[in-house]
């Protein structure tokens, strides 16, 4: 069993697409997953759970779509990877980069070849645009970092 931080794509965003998250966390529980958290409203979910994370990432979404009636993305990630992540960010002591303004964008699917390079051409000024997990021999999903100076 290993932990995973799964986040929900689109949900309590308005008065649409409802998800209370006493109800996300019974539907983890009655999913035979354990120890679920969630944060605020927001639908960042942390579990434990056995097998990988694209099996977790269909167990929710089929088990969401059927219990609040429509679709949702998840991205799910292990414990893991968010450490690496962290300590992958290329703007981490970059002192021209603003603190609040480093983001890490994460992809529910591969990242398509070329799609770092296409955002870096619509970036605008100040903004610069880092592919992570994507070097060769590594083992962390890829996400992009956008940096704002």
């Amino acid at each position: 069993m290993q932990t995973f931080v799964a986040l929900m794509r689109g949900i309590n965003v308005g008065s649409t697409r409802s998800v209370p998250m006493v109800e996300l966390r019974a539907l983890c529980t009655k999913a035979g997953l354990k120890r679920p958290e969630t944060y605020i409203q927001s639908g960042n979910l942390i579990v434990d759970a056995n097998g990988g994370a694209d099996r977790l990432r269909s167990q929710l979404e089929k088990a969401m779509t059927a219990r609040f009636g429509f679709a949702v993305d998840v991205v799910v990630r292990t414990a893991t990877e968010w450490e690496r992540y962290v300590a992958a960010n290329p703007y981490a002591r970059d002192a021209d980069a603003w603190a609040k303004m480093v983001h890490l964008y994460l992809s529910r699917d591969p990242i398509e070849p070329g799609a770092a390079m296409s955002l870096e051409d619509r970036a605008q000024s100040g903004e610069r645009i880092s592919l992570a997990g994507a070097h060769s021999g590594s083992t962390m999903a890829q996400a992009v970092w956008l940096a704002r100076s």
